[in-house]
């Protein structure tokens, strides 16, 4: 079976916003199953009734009531900057393979974050290698390896920056338990990325395992996507690289912890700065399982946990986590719509200069 892997001139260029849009659309069709659809929307469902039913709804609406929205303008300057951040993050890991422009990188960034803020499974983590891989000239299975690294990385910084949150406050089981566990999954999974990374004979040993456990009239592709998967995780090998993508990690979350200070003060919770990092991190902890559309759910449930812990009333704590979720989501949204509209992710890409073999 051949594998094309050539890029035509088409796939360089896209001409109109509305070209762009169908690539993403024809994207999710090819992608999607009507089963995971249903899946992630009957969990969101769910989770979203649990918090509804164990809600005060009118403590609910006069926490919302209550706040001071003059906050409202520097939250999404800091929450905006966040979301910069993540996309030099990205380009911080690409870099070892393409020499991809941040505008670019960023465009095709938010748009995937856009996509997996509205479509379940995560969908916008493979469209963004799709994406990136047919318009900068590296493979997609290379771009994909360098999202995994991300991926990693984000949960061993956010399991990091729990630990030392939880040293100033007792947690509550499930605040325990979703910590414990993602330490545990995230230091197995960063672990198993260095070796990878690091280590030729494992590499092969890895991509035996996988052509051999692959069905005959695919073993050539296989090998040959599992390889390009592991070139793509070589950015661990660099330690300056790997360092950096932690700083920038460290950095979003801080800056996470003080968009949730001016908000929170806003609502008139009065807590520790670690009180507001703790809920972050717990709370992207939580949206790390894709269970549901856009984290919906766990996100609040965790958040809400935080805040009680700190002494918060737990109408207050779910209306600000919620009131934060939508905001936080919505300025992804309305960034991931206007590149793809001022200029699509796909349009006037250079093939990038790739260190790949």
């Amino acid at each position: 079976m051949e594998v094309d892997l050539t890029i035509d001139d088409d796939d360089v260029a896209i001409a109109d916003p509305d070209e762009a849009l169908e690539d993403v659309v024809a994207f999710g069709k090819k992608s999607l199953h009507w089963k995971e659809v249903v899946l992630s929307l009957a969990v969101t469902v769910a989770l979203c009734a649990f918090l509804y039913f164990r809600m005060d709804f009118n403590g609910f609406r006069d926490g919302l009531a209550r706040a001071n929205y003059a906050w409202l303008l520097p939250v999404i300057a800091v929450s905006t900057v966040g979301w910069f951040i993540r996309g030099l993050r990205w380009q911080v890991l690409l870099r070892p393979f393409s020499d991809v422009h941040y505008s670019e990188v960023f465009r095709v960034f938010m748009v995937g974050t856009s996509i997996s803020a509205v479509i379940p499974a995560r969908a916008g983590e493979f469209w963004r290698a799709h994406a990136m891989g047919r318009h900068s000239g590296l493979s997609r299975f290379t771009v994909f390896g360098s999202i995994v690294v991300e991926r990693v990385i984000d949960g061993m910084s956010l399991v990091f920056m729990a630990s030392l949150a939880l040293l100033a406050a007792k947690p509550s089981t499930a605040i325990g338990l979703l910590v414990g566990g993602m330490a545990v999954l995230f230091t197995i999974a960063l672990a198993l990325l260095l070796v990878l990374a690091r280590s030729l004979k494992a590499q092969a040993r890895a991509i035996k395992l996988i052509t051999t456990l692959t069905p005959g009239k695919l073993k050539l592709v296989a090998h040959e996507k599992t390889e390009m998967f592991m070139h793509g995780l070589g950015s661990l090998r660099s330690g300056q690289v790997f360092l950096a993508a932690f700083g920038l990690s460290f950095g979003v979350y801080l800056l996470d912890a003080l968009a949730y200070w001016m908000m929170g003060e806003s609502f008139g919770l009065h807590m520790d700065a670690q009180g507001y990092l703790l809920a972050v991190v717990v709370g992207n902890l939580a949206m790390a399982m894709p269970v549901s559309i856009g984290g919906l759910g766990p996100y609040e449930f965790f958040v809400q946990q935080a805040f009680v812990l700190q002494g918060a009333h737990a109408d207050t704590a779910l209306a600000l986590a919620l009131f934060m979720h939508v905001l936080i989501l919505g300025i992804a949204l309305l960034i991931g719509v206007i590149v793809l509209w001022r200029r699509p992710a796909a349009t006037h890409l250079k093939p990038a200069v790739s260190t790949q073999g």
